[in-house]
């Protein structure tokens, strides 16, 4: 006897609940900030980043890491609305995210966009989008799913 399976029979449960979401959410954006703040300030003072090199000054640390990783958290919230297997789905657009969002700092290193632009500069501005993209995956994915 063949059994007919209905799409309805692959329905997933909530993967994530608002609480969750908001939980994980705010813990991304604390870590994120943090590290990136603590890291860039660090950077600045081994690599003598003048101040007309602005993606490295703290504002736009702290202010383009905080906007990125709520975006980062917005997709995850649609990921897990819309995906059978959202953890799995999210690991990828958020891993490929990060790949194109170095082509910001490479794009400013070629077109020599700041004062002080110089390759080393430039590693330390992607290691910051580094840093933020996985404190934000591991976050997300560990305490934003409510079901595994």
């Amino acid at each position: 006897m063949q059994t007919v399976m209905s799409s309805s029979d692959f329905a997933a449960k909530p993967v994530t609940t608002l609480r969750r979401l908001l939980a994980a959410g705010a813990a991304a954006v604390i870590a994120s900030a943090v590290a990136n703040s603590v890291v860039s300030a660090v950077l600045r003072g081994v690599l003598d980043v003048p101040a007309g090199f602005a993606p490295l000054q703290a504002i736009a640390v702290l202010s383009l890491t905080i906007v990125g990783v709520i975006a980062a958290v917005l997709v995850f919230a649609a990921i897990c609305r819309m995906s059978v297997r959202p953890l799995r789905l999210f690991t990828i657009v958020a891993s490929v995210a990060l790949v194109i969002s170095w082509a910001a700092p490479l794009g400013a290193y070629f077109a020599n966009a700041f004062p002080g632009t110089n390759a080393s500069r430039i590693v330390g501005v992607m290691a910051l989008h580094a840093i933020a993209g996985v404190i934000t995956i591991v976050l997300l994915r560990t305490y934003g799913a409510a079901h595994r």
